[in-house]
């Protein structure tokens, strides 16, 4: 018997920001103080498949993790079977959930809606914030709701591309000069994001982006400082320090 909090940390997931998640929570199960927290990993593959693990945290950085999972449930299928809303699922195993997962399937608030669904305790925002956070056509249509002030962009669709790219440039090009960033309305993490500097690195940039989502977001480039602040909190917030991205190459990416 164990006084410490089980802490899940669900990792990997279905979205092209696999392996980033996979570095995120090598280095949250780092930092989790183990006198506190007993640290439950649960790792989900790129096709959707939930597996429990029991190693390293440089096991689940380098991808090691998968392979390592599939031979101790082989060996022991009572212990690391994990049917996530079963007697031996998630609520069984974990007192609190810590999604560190990126894009798609994690950040969308498609996880959070299992966990509520499930009554199970979980860390970040909820349902209706990460939805609206991970489709940026959405966010900005809320900042301009209340009247923050955000960059000239347009969403396009794929499906729009696909019938008359030729029309959809030439839009874009009436609206905007270059260079002009493209970038999936859904992802995160700089996957599938260009910064088109002429109209042959823009429609490459569209086929790129087209790849990722069904929604493709168009916007002017800025030449501006990029700052940040981390935000918790449900009623009474509290805001972290202010900190600047400062990227080494054309833009910050992973």
């Amino acid at each position: 018997m164990t006084d410490k909090i089980r802490l899940g940390i669900v990792f990997g997931g279905r979205s092209g920001e696999h392996e980033v998640s996979l570095m995120s929570a090598a280095s949250v199960i780092n930092a989790v103080d183990k006198k506190k927290y007993e640290v439950i990993c649960i790792g989900i593959t790129k096709e959707g498949e939930w597996l429990l693990f029991e190693g390293e945290p440089e096991d689940i950085e380098n991808g090691c993790w998968e392979k390592q999972a599939r031979e101790m449930l082989k060996g022991d299928s009572q212990k690391f079977g994990l049917d996530i809303m079963g007697p031996f699922g998630l609520k069984a195993r974990a007192d609190i959930v810590f999604p560190v997962l990126h894009g798609p399937y994690g950040e969308d608030g498609t996880i959070q809606g299992l966990f509520e669904m499930a009554d199970i305790p979980y860390v970040g925002a909820g349902v209706l914030g990460s939805s609206a956070a991970m489709d940026k056509a959405c966010s900005k249509i809320i900042f301009e709701q209340v009247n923050l002030p955000i960059c000239k962009y347009k969403v396009i669709l794929r499906s729009d591309i696909k019938k008359d790219r030729e029309k959809t440039v030439s839009i874009i090009e009436e609206k905007f000069q270059y260079p002009v960033f493209v970038k999936p309305a859904n992802l995160g993490s700089s996957v599938g994001i260009t910064k088109a500097h002429h109209r042959d690195e823009f429609e490459d940039a569209l086929l790129e982006a087209c790849r990722h989502d069904r929604k493709i977001i168009i916007e002017e480039f800025v030449n501006c400082r990029e700052i940040e602040s981390s935000v918790i909190g449900n009623d009474d917030l509290l805001a972290a320090a202010v900190g600047e991205t400062i990227s080494s190459k054309v833009f910050y990416d992973y």
